[in-house]
């Protein structure tokens, strides 16, 4: 659920576009996943209402433990350009 409501009071309204995030390596291997949010909705007044998620380094695609680590290895945060 979504922090401060109660059940019954939101109801799915779809997902917002899917986030993709970069991640510690595993196996040598690039790792990164794919986020899909859900959106709701308030079902008294039809308010749009999301939970807050922040996994992410500000300004990056980084998860916030990789993009630390890689700042105190790199001292920076390297672009590594677009995801794929």
């Amino acid at each position: 659920g979504v922090d401060g409501y109660e059940a019954g009071q939101l109801r799915p309204n779809g997902f917002y576009e899917e986030s993709t995030v970069r991640d510690y390596p595993v196996r040598g291997r690039k790792m990164t996943f794919h986020v899909k949010r859900r959106r709701w909705v308030e079902i008294e007044t039809g308010k749009s209402v999301s939970k807050r998620w922040d996994i992410v380094a500000e300004g990056t695609r980084f998860s916030k433990e990789f993009a630390a680590f890689l700042k105190g290895m790199l001292g920076q945060i390297p672009d590594y350009g677009p995801l794929s």
